[in-house]
């Protein structure tokens, strides 16, 4: 009886101080740097339906997504691809670079002017980083 008493808290015990196994994200999104490049290797190879699932279209109605995501991921790839945007300089941490006055879940991409109007491409994170377009009253 003292060795099955053993055994079941030893058991218990262990079972404790096993961490959670991670979740790993399948399109690696686990950075931002590693989302964009992710992201625009899909664009590249014309696989736009992959490259939406990269957006942050969650507010979207699914049908709307289907339809319109892939414009919306090609657009996308030719404004990051026709600007100064620097994939280098996005952060390769997976909580985002925490020094740039924005949320926590919240990373800076680019800056650009459309229509007179300045808009800052950022990316937001809720189980894994999205890129989303942020307008910017300047």
């Amino acid at each position: 009886m003292f060795r099955i008493l053993t055994v079941i808290l030893l058991v218990g015990i262990l079972c404790a101080q096993t961490p959670a196994p991670e979740t790993k994200d399948t399109l690696g999104r686990t950075t931002p740097q590693d989302s964009i490049f992710q992201f625009l290797e899909a664009c590249h190879a014309r696989d736009y339906a992959k490259a939406t699932l990269y957006l942050d279209l969650r507010k979207m109605p699914a049908s709307q997504r289907t339809a319109d995501g892939p414009m919306l991921a090609q657009q996308l790839e030719d404004l990051l691809d026709d600007s100064s945007f620097e994939i280098t300089m996005l952060s390769r941490d997976a909580d985002g670079d925490q020094s740039d006055g924005l949320a926590p879940a919240l990373e800076h991409l680019a800056t650009f002017t459309v229509g007179g109007k300045m808009l800052d491409l950022q990316m937001g994170r809720t189980k894994a980083w999205a890129p989303r377009l942020v307008c910017i009253a300047r």
